[in-house]
């Protein structure tokens, strides 16, 4: 019983911590520029149709002290966002990687819903992302430009 009682106390311990309003100084101030690099790689029409997004964002999250509470919760809030398509969680390496329609959701709206997050426990430090184009064939490339 006695070991049941300390279980349930260590939890509770910890869901505090992970649940905590209070971050760091450093965390309550937001950074006021996130390093943002997009590339645009081109892939043929066939490619395109077999991805399930159209672009793929790797984000860099400062301020999650635990794994299931913290990561866990971005995770799923991501996840529920509508244009996104996956979204998984390096929690040792702090970085979120998520599928998603550019059409849909933008980089600003992932971003935001993030740092949002527990009083603004997180802060996004930086995003890489990678967008996916159809590339045009020369041949129809010349056709457009002719008519």
């Amino acid at each position: 019983m006695n070991f049941k009682l300390a279980l349930i106390a260590l939890g509770f311990i910890g869901l505090q911590a992970c649940s905590s309003n209070e971050t760091s100084e450093s965390l309550q101030k937001a950074p006021t520029e996130i390093s943002k690099t997009i590339t645009k790689k081109a892939i043929s029409s066939d490619e395109m149709a077999s991805l399930s997004s159209n672009s793929t964002a790797s984000i860099a999250i400062e301020g999650m002290a635990c794994e299931k509470a913290c990561a866990g919760k971005i995770q799923k809030t991501l996840s529920t966002q509508s244009g996104v398509k996956s979204c998984s969680i390096n929690f040792e390496d702090k970085i979120a990687t998520v599928q998603y329609d550019d059409k849909t959701i933008t980089e600003d709206k992932l971003i935001s819903t993030i740092q949002d997050l527990n009083n603004g426990q997180y802060a996004v430090t930086k995003m890489e992302v990678e967008k996916f184009i159809t590339e045009i064939p020369i041949s129809e490339e010349k056709t457009n430009q002719e008519g």
